[in-house]
């Protein structure tokens, strides 16, 4: 099986110097066939609402703590406090409800603060006399010994940022990924291909595993290749005895078999 094509000229602009420009190669796409094309990618959609509810969580836990906490330690000043009232919240750490202290307390110079800090679970009753601790040169800023100033401890953060992190990582690689192919549609050479064989790989959607199927076609010039394109919606690619596809001629083993795509993409480029 010939497998050849020009390495070089893959380096300098892997989509140029085709002859015989076929019609999509004439000029762009139309901005809906584009925007299919994206939005076909798993990938991307997945990884555009991870990063967006994500970022929303991540927002919406920020608002909820305070960097106030990091200043206490076991050496800060504590006096006596007293709990003026208890209110549940509307949040919830490990199905517990976090709770809502609003308490006063005195200085050793005289001077009597109010305050409001967290804790999870319900801690005392109202009126109930609490040790505070506050801050030496800010005394203002206090809590009740062994709760928060914030709803939720500030380490949650790091946890939460996991999440638009994957989204971010997954939106990258799949805008990435879906830029390949429209390359390869625009400007490469449509082949029917015969399935040879297939692959798995370590990627699975929607609990399916993801797989490299291979293709084998003869291009213009009459010279076979193996071409691959993944999918977990394999059936798709192997319901007919011949597929069509779109291949790179700078490196005709990458290629977009046009079932993968929407029915309304897929009839677009066939009749091209």
């Amino acid at each position: 099986m010939n497998n050849r094509y020009n390495k070089s000229s893959r380096v300098e602009n892997r989509f140029t110097d085709f002859s015989e420009t076929s019609k999509i190669q004439a000029g762009e796409l139309p901005f809906g066939i584009r925007i299919s094309v994206f939005t076909n990618s798993v990938l991307l959609v997945i990884g555009f609402f991870f990063m967006l509810l994500g970022t929303l969580a991540l927002f919406a836990f920020g608002m909820a703590v305070s960097t106030d906490d990091l200043k206490f330690s076991s050496s800060s000043p504590t006096t006596e406090g007293r709990i003026l009232d208890i209110r549940g919240t509307d949040s919830y750490e490990n199905d517990q409800r976090v709770y809502e202290y609003y308490f006063e307390y005195k200085l050793p110079d005289g001077q009597i603060f109010e305050g409001i800090c967290y804790h999870t679970g319900r801690f005392s009753t109202k009126d109930s006399l609490v040790r505070v601790q506050y801050l030496k040169n800010t005394p203002e800023k206090a809590r009740i010994e062994g709760m928060k100033v914030g709803q939720f401890p500030f380490f949650i953060l790091f946890f939460v940022a996991i999440f638009p992190l994957v989204g971010g990582l997954m939106l990258f690689f799949g805008i990435r990924k879906a830029r390949k192919r429209l390359n390869i549609l625009k400007f490469g050479k449509k082949a029917l291909g015969t399935f040879t064989h297939d692959e798995p790989t370590n990627t699975t959607i929607n609990k399916k595993r993801v797989y490299r199927l291979y293709f084998k076609f003869t291009d213009e010039q009459g010279v076979e290749h193996t071409c691959y394109d993944e999918t977990h919606l394999t059936h798709r690619l192997r319901d007919e005895d011949k597929e069509w596809l779109v291949y790179n001629p700078g490196n005709p083993e990458e290629a977009v078999v046009l079932d993968t795509l929407s029915p309304r993409v897929k009839t677009f480029f066939i009749n091209q």
